[in-house]
Order: structure tokens, then C-alpha cells, then sequence
């Protein structure tokens, strides 16, 4: 029996402090047939050697290794890798954090046993800078029937798709976003195919300064992504409430991280951010109607 092909992505950016951790979890997975996709947003810390080093003395796995001509941002670094994968299943594994050694395993065991589901995620392990496990993160849940990832965020890592179900997703991985990528990604999965909880930790996250989820530097383009998302899921399903954008700024708002910088700025940011985004897509919509009638 052929067993599938599990393709990996690894999009790499200055992370040789925790790379090796990475690197352990991957030569300790307990499945073999996994395509490892490394691509490098051009490091200047050594951590591209070291993944390069890595792939030249183990030949237990395929690897395709790249890297970027320039910087161009974990968004556009994920979608190359993305147009490159071969695997029957794929999967994202952030750089700086790393896999329990039977992740990707249990990920192809409930993907084969689940055809009709597009979408698996399991819970995670929050851990510090060095790798100490702080606390399971329960963050992912099941999500009731009645209900989505719009309502809930309940989808977090560790997460891998079906490539047969991502190809009939509209408008496929979306670069344009530098945080909310993934987010987008499974809310255009949970429009084409079921979704699946495991109850496991099978992923490490680990929470540092240089987070680009996290920065208070980047907080405010981190909502801003979360709610363009939402909006152009509703869009996609035809359940467009400026009512629920509206909850959605104001809960922004009400966030612990932003309550802890307590920055009015960065609620300006957000909403204006938001506004240019809208208004850039009315435009360009009223273009193309123009257009079209003439």
C-alpha cells in the first residue's frame, strides 16, 4: 500500500536559535514519507545552513530547499511553497517552533481514515524561549454544529489540509496577509470540506519577543489581518454583516494584548487599516462594474 505523501512547510527567517529544536522533530518523527519544504526569506544568522547541513546527511526524507532572491515575508515565502508541494497532505510548521515525534503520524492516520474531511488540527503545548513546556495551550476545540471557525477561532496548530480539498478552495492562499494567512486558509477549507479536532498536543509553540503574531509592534496589523479575513469569508458565504464587522473591531479592542499596551493609537491603526482595505475594494469592485457595463 502506498502510504501518502505528507509535504511540510518550513518558511525560514533568522531563526538559528531554535532551528535545531526543529530539526530534532522532524529526524524524530515516527512517519517516514514526508516531503520537507524549506524555503529561506533571505537569514543572515546561519540557520539556512544549518537546515542545509541537515538535509545533505539524512536521506530518510525528500527535501526541496530554496531561497529567496529577496525578502519578500512569511506570506509570500508560504505561498511559493505552497505552488511547490507535491504531498497528498500538507502541513505548516512555523520555524521557531517545532512537533511531538508523532504528529505527523497520527495527522495521516486520521486523514485516512477521515476522506470527507479536508481540515485536521490538534491542540498544542505552549513553551518559553527555551523550550520549556509553560502549559497545553487549548486553544483548538471542536467546533459545534451549529457553528464555524468564524464564530469560534477554534483551529490552531497543529493543522495540515488534504491538497485535493485546497484545490477546489476560491482564491487559494492568499500572500497578501503577513499574520492572518493561515486563518484565511482554514476558513476557505471549511467552505469546501468537513473539519476535524484531535484532542492531542502535537505541536510546541513557543512564545518569544521576536513573535511576528505577537510584537506590540505589529498588534495592530495583526487585527486588522484577523478582521479583513473574517470580512472576505463572510463575503465568500454570503453572510455579510457590518453588524458582525462592527463586534469584531470593538472585541478587537477589548482584547487582552491590546488592554495591555492600552494604546489608543493602535485602535486608530486598526480601524484605519481596515477603512484603506475597504476602500481600496470598492474601488476596485466599481472599476470592474464600470468596465463590464461599458
Amino acid at each position: 500500500m502506498n502510504l501518502p505523501l505528507f509535504s511540510l512547510i518550513i518558511a525560514n527567517f533568522n531563526s538559528s536559535e531554535f532551528i535545531d529544536d526543529l530539526i530534532d522533530s522532524i529526524k524524530k518523527q515516527t512517519y517516514e514519507n514526508i516531503e520537507l519544504i524549506f524555503i529561506d526569506d533571505m537569514s543572515v544568522d546561519g540557520s539556512f545552513e544549518k537546515f542545509l547541513n541537515f538535509s545533505k546527511n539524512h536521506n530518510k526524507f525528500k527535501f526541496i530547499i530554496e531561497k529567496n532572491e529577496q525578502n519578500i515575508g512569511g506570506g509570500k515565502t508560504k505561498a511559493r511553497a505552497i505552488s511547490i508541494a507535491t504531498g497528498d497532505i500538507v502541513a505548516f510548521l512555523d520555524c521557531d517552533d517545532y512537533l511531538d515525534s508523532k504528529a505527523i503520524e497520527k495527522m495521516v492516520f486520521a486523514h485516512s481514515s477521515n476522506p470527507k474531511v479536508g481540515l485536521i488540527y490538534s491542540d498544542a503545548f505552549l513553551i518559553d524561549r527555551t523550550g520549556v513546556v509553560l502549559r497545553k495551550l487549548s486553544r483548538s476545540k471542536t467546533i459545534p454544529k451549529e457553528s464555524t471557525i468564524l464564530d469560534t477561532d477554534s483551529v490552531f496548530h497543529f493543522a495540515s489540509w488534504k491538497s485535493e480539498f485546497y484545490k477546489n478552495c476560491r482564491f487559494g492562499f492568499d500572500s497578501k496577509f503577513n499574520i492572518a494567512y493561515d486563518l484565511d486558509l482554514f476558513y476557505k477549507l471549511e467552505e469546501v470540506s468537513e473539519l476535524l479536532f484531535i484532542d492531542l498536543p502535537l505541536y510546541y509553540y513557543r512564545i518569544h519577543g521576536s513573535n511576528l503574531s505577537i510584537g506590540f509592534n505589529r498588534i495592530g496589523l495583526c487585527f486588522t489581518e484577523l478582521i479583513i479575513a473574517k470580512y472576505e469569508a463572510q463575503l465568500r458565504r454570503g453572510s455579510l454583516s457590518f453588524n458582525k464587522i462592527a463586534t469584531e473591531l470593538q472585541n478587537s479592542f477589548e482584547s487582552e494584548r491590546i488592554k495591555t499596551i492600552q494604546s489608543i493609537s493602535v485602535k486608530k491603526m486598526i480601524c484605519i487599516r481596515f477603512r484603506k482595505y475597504y476602500e481600496k475594494k470598492r474601488k476596485n469592485l466599481f472599476g470592474r462594474l464600470r468596465r463590464n457595463v461599458g
